[in-house]
């Protein structure tokens, strides 16, 4: 677990870190690259990446013609002034649909997504054809709720992650106080009779 926890959160200069002192919070970006980050669209927001110069070629035509790819060839004056080139990315993304953008994008070949709201893994193909989620019937709903079949998201071949829904509250109070306290029915009887167990 912890060195999957650990793949998240490296990057490359981590380990210096320590002796330089951390960088300073960039939000929405990288300090070593533009256009990188989230841009809003008429219905959600996009992910898009195109840092390098070759990808900043591609998608410069679209945004604003040749002037914008010679006004930006360096990455590194890219990186500078992100500020100015993200407005230029955001006035593309939001006059579209996360969807054109999307399909616009990668027709260029470059890395970009739409950003799912959290319920998307309900109804993707691929969540479903892994068994992600398991549908777990509980006697106080009407539908089955969706759970991730186990909280560590590793699967083994020969695993049995399947799991079941939580009793219902009291469901086995009888059974804890008989098997585990050692209660006898006529104490059981009685305590039921004078509302112990709401």
């Amino acid at each position: 677990m912890i060195d999957a926890m650990l793949a998240l959160l490296w990057d490359e200069p981590i380990d210096q870190y320590e002796d330089i002192g951390m960088p300073e919070r960039f939000g929405n970006g990288d300090p070593r690259g533009a256009p990188f980050g989230t841009f809003r669209t008429t219905d959600g927001w996009v992910a898009l990446a195109a840092p390098a110069n070759s990808q900043w070629s591609k998608l410069a035509p679209m945004l604003g013609g040749r002037a914008l790819d010679e006004k930006w060839q360096d990455h590194h004056t890219r990186a500078r002034e992100q500020i100015e080139l993200n407005e230029i990315v955001s006035a593309y993304t939001t006059a579209r649909t996360a969807q054109q953008v999307e399909t616009e994008i990668e027709a260029l070949g470059l890395p970009v997504s739409a950003v799912n709201p959290p319920w998307w893994g309900r109804r993707d193909p691929h969540v479903a054809h892994r068994g992600s989620l398991e549908r777990l019937r509980h006697p106080d709903l009407d539908e089955p709720t969706r759970y991730l079949g186990t909280m560590l998201p590793i699967r083994f071949s020969r695993a049995d992650i399947s799991t079941t829904p939580a009793e219902p509250l009291g469901a086995s109070t009888e059974a804890v106080l008989r098997d585990v306290l050692g209660y006898e029915t006529a104490e059981i009887d009685a305590l039921r009779a004078a509302g112990a167990f709401g």
